[in-house]
């Protein structure tokens, strides 16, 4: 199994335990090499602003979608939609 297939599959555990909970799921830009993967050379949110057009709008359940833009972008960052007001998300820590 490659290292980007092990990222994904330990992501897909935090997915999973999330939607469990009842959370839906968003993928946020990730870090390669201390660079935000935006591609803005001088980012202010490096890793933490949403990797989708429409940010915690594109919050979602649905496992095999999460899946398929993890493996569009195996370094995202994941957060989460933790409550009632439209932009409270939570970064998840897992990888």
């Amino acid at each position: 199994m490659t290292t980007i297939a092990r990222m994904i599959r330990r992501k897909m555990r935090f997915v999973l335990l999330a939607i469990r909970h009842g959370f839906a799921v968003l993928l946020l830009h990730g870090v390669i090499g201390r660079r935000c993967t935006c591609g803005k050379a001088k980012c202010p949110n490096v890793g933490k602003h949403p990797l989708t057009h429409h940010g915690v709008d594109d919050a979602t359940q649905d496992k095999a979608r999460i899946l398929r833009l993890l493996r569009e972008n195996p370094y995202a960052n994941l957060a989460v939609a933790t409550g009632k007001k439209r932009h409270d998300v939570r970064l998840l820590g897992c990888c």
